[in-house]
C-alpha cells in the first residue's frame, strides 16, 4: 500500500504543478484532487494487485485510511503558505519538467553500462537562473534524524545534479537538489 499511496501522492502533486504552472493556480486550485487522487490510487492498485497473482493486498479499511490521508495532504498542499506556495510560485520560477530523464552511459569505457533515472520535478528560478530539483519522498510520520543523515538518500540527490548538469549543460553551481518530503499523517 505504501507505493501505491506514494506514487498516487507523486502524480497528483506533479499532476496540480503542471497545470499551476501550464495554466493558473487558480485552475490548479480547481481540479478536483480528491477525485484524481482516487483514480491514481485505484489504477495503482490494480497495477499491484495483478502483479500480486489478482490477491488483494489490502484491506478497504487501510485503502480508506491511505486515501483520506492523501486528501488531506493535497488539501493542505493547495492551501497553506507552507504548502505549495513556499516552494512553487509561477511569478518566481518556471517548471523545467516532471519526470525528467536521465539516461546516459556513466562510464565511459563501459558502453554496455547505462545510467536511467527520473528527476520527480525541476523548477527554474527565474531571477537568478537557479535550477532546484525536487525528489519526492512520502513517509508516514516525516523522516528521522537517522532518514535525513542516510547518505545513500543524499548520494541519490547529487547522483541526479550530476546527471542533469552533464545531459543539459548547466552549471553544477546553478543547480540545488532538495527532498520534498510528504508525511502521510499530517
Amino acid at each position: 500500500m505504501h507505493f501505491v499511496f506514494g506514487t498516487a501522492m507523486h502524480e497528483a502533486i506533479q499532476h496540480y504543478l503542471q497545470t499551476m504552472y501550464d495554466t493558473s493556480a487558480s485552475k490548479a486550485d480547481n481540479i478536483d484532487i480528491r477525485k484524481y487522487f482516487k483514480e491514481r490510487m485505484s489504477d495503482e492498485y490494480s497495477k499491484y494487485k495483478k502483479k500480486n497473482k489478482d490477491r488483494h493486498f489490502s484491506t478497504p479499511e487501510q485503502m480508506n485510511e491511505f486515501f483520506q490521508d492523501g486528501v488531506a495532504i493535497l488539501e493542505w498542499f493547495k492551501k497553506h503558505k507552507r504548502g505549495r506556495k513556499a516552494f512553487f510560485s509561477p511569478r518566481q520560477s518556471e517548471l523545467v519538467g516532471i519526470e525528467v530523464p536521465l539516461i546516459l552511459q556513466p562510464i565511459k569505457e563501459r558502453p554496455n553500462i547505462k545510467y536511467m533515472g527520473y528527476v520527480d520535478l525541476v523548477v527554474k528560478d527565474k531571477s537568478s537562473g537557479e535550477y532546484t530539483i525536487y525528489d519526492i519522498k512520502t513517509s508516514t510520520k516525516g523522516w528521522s534524524k537517522w532518514e535525513k543523515g542516510d547518505i545513500t538518500k543524499s548520494q541519490q540527490l547529487l547522483l541526479y545534479k550530476n546527471y542533469y548538469s552533464e545531459l543539459f549543460k548547466v552549471p553544477k553551481d546553478k543547480i540545488n537538489i532538495e527532498f520534498f518530503i510528504v508525511k502521510r499523517k499530517v
